[in-house]
C-alpha cells in the first residue's frame, strides 16, 4: 500500500476485525454493510471522482458484483475469496468500463 490510503470498512464486526490488522485508522461505512449494491459501493468510495488510493473490507457477493460490474460492464456473481486483495484502478485512457484490474491476490499469497 502506499503511505497514503483510506480504509473504507462495513460496520460488521468481521470485517472490522479484518481491518484493525493493516493497524491504520478505518473509516466504518454504513453502505459497505452486507447486501450492499453496487451502486451503494461504488458511490460510497466515490468511484471515479475520488483521488489517492482506498481500500475496502466488504462482503461478497457484492464485491464480486462489483469488481464484475468495473471490469466487464455487466454485474456478475464473481467470486472473492475471504482475504483476496484485487487492485482496481480508475482510468480516463478510453477503457469502455473506466477499470483496469492491476493485480488479484488470493489469500495464500497475501
Amino acid at each position: 500500500l502506499p503511505a497514503e490510503f483510506e480504509l473504507l470498512v462495513s460496520p460488521a464486526m468481521r470485517t472490522r476485525q479484518t481491518a484493525q490488522a493493516l493497524g491504520v485508522r478505518l473509516r466504518i461505512v454504513d453502505e459497505l454493510a452486507p447486501g450492499a449494491t453496487v451502486a451503494d459501493i461504488l458511490g460510497a468510495v466515490r468511484w471515479g471522482s475520488r483521488r489517492g488510493t482506498v481500500v475496502v473490507v466488504g462482503h461478497q457477493p457484492s464485491l464480486g458484483l462489483v469488481a464484475a460490474s468495473l471490469i466487464s460492464g455487466t454485474p456478475a456473481p464473481w467470486s472473492i475469496k475471504k482475504g483476496a486483495v484485487w487492485w482496481l484502478r480508475h482510468t480516463d485512457t478510453g477503457e469502455p468500463s473506466g477499470c483496469v484490474l492491476r493485480a488479484v491476490m488470493s489469500p495464500d499469497m497475501v
